[in-house]
């Protein structure tokens, strides 16, 4: 896409980014590392349940209400957290998960 509505769409991004990044750092907060869970790999909420694992069900097709009914424990905010996790990590940023 060239021209201006490359430009306006460009204008449309970046005016969304600072909310974007406010909101998906609010949702960081739902992933956790800890060493001794899943041997240190991205897990919501300090459960067994992988950043990974939740991404390759969407990724599969499933969607989020699936997910949730085969997770119980589960929140609607922790599949928005693993999106925004991949999203930023996608962006190949550094990202400051505190550990457990």
């Amino acid at each position: 896409m060239t021209g201006v509505a490359s430009r306006d769409r460009k204008k449309l991004v970046m005016s969304g980014l600072p909310m974007l990044v406010s909101r998906c750092m609010d949702e960081l907060d739902r992933i956790t590392v800890n060493p001794a869970v899943m041997s240190g790999k991205p897990c919501i909420r300090g459960m067994r349940v992988t950043v990974a694992s939740v991404l390759r069900l969407l990724a599969a097709g499933h969607t989020a209400q699936r997910i949730l009914t085969a997770y119980p424990y589960l929140e609607p905010a922790d599949i928005n957290a693993c999106i925004s996790y991949a999203a930023l990590r996608v962006d190949d940023e550094e990202l400051c998960v505190p550990t457990a």
